[in-house]
């Protein structure tokens, strides 16, 4: 199941490039089998690298559906094929669509949704692994009410970082620390503009002091009563949403 896509459905056969090895390979075999072992065992890694290059490119097409970057994170660094939850919904798709898929469409359109859903789930785990760098609460804010993924600037400096990590991340580490020092600093300021809007019902000066001076992120008697609030504010969101659904 290369890449997670059963063999007969790559068209081997139809191949060029496929049935070009495998002739010669098999040629080789009724020759001297022995004797070419070294040549086989070539043909063999080679087509088996064929498969999957042919298999990635079905797998692409046939997900199609899918948000190619769930949560900012690129569907290639999820390994959707090695998660055993979505290979099975996939193959559940896969033979409805092959057996009828219009009769199958109300059931292939639950997958589909399904599937788009644990990607999502799977990229909320990848991204929070992969920012661990960042501050959990700047200014007091949760990075998941950021909307790092929606934000231009953050998302170009964390693509520049993952593609800097995968090329060579000793050799890139000063730049890659930079970037990490810059999206911590732009995960602080959208959290100032956040929490600003968010206390706009506080009085901006009390006592004739200025808010920003009073430190009320690290006052935990303060930051306790604000998370209850948004959790509040959350829930009747929810309740409300739920309502109009239904």
């Amino acid at each position: 199941m290369p890449e997670g896509v059963p063999l007969s459905e790559l068209g081997l056969d139809k191949d060029e490039k496929f049935s070009t090895m495998e002739e010669e390979r098999r040629k080789l075999i009724a020759e001297d089998r022995e004797g070419n072992a070294a040549r086989i065992a070539e043909l063999e890694a080679a087509m088996n690298e064929h498969s999957h290059e042919l298999a990635k490119l079905k797998a692409s097409d046939s997900r199609s559906f899918l948000d190619p970057m769930p949560e900012g994170v690129p569907l290639s660094e999820l390994e959707l094929d090695k998660d055993e939850k979505f290979s099975t919904m996939e193959e559940e798709r896969r033979k409805l669509i092959a057996e009828d898929r219009e009769g199958n469409a109300a059931r292939i359109a639950e997958l589909e949704a399904a599937m788009n859903e644990h990607s999502h789930e799977l990229a909320k785990l990848k991204a929070s692994d992969s920012r661990s760098f960042l501050d959990p609460m700047p200014e007091g804010v949760p990075l998941s009410e950021l909307g790092l993924d929606k934000d231009e600037k953050f998302s170009t400096m964390e693509e520049e970082r993952r593609k800097l990590i995968a090329e060579d991340r000793e050799g890139n580490a000063a730049r890659i620390a930079e970037l990490e020092a810059a999206m911590n600093e732009h995960s602080h300021e959208l959290a100032k503009l956040k929490a600003s809007d968010s206390r706009s019902f506080l009085d901006p000066m009390p006592e004739g002091v200025p808010l920003s001076e009073l430190g009320l992120d690290k006052d935990e008697k303060f930051s306790t009563m604000e998370r209850s609030v948004v959790s509040l504010l959350l829930r009747i969101v929810k309740v409300m949403l739920h309502a109009l659904l239904n």
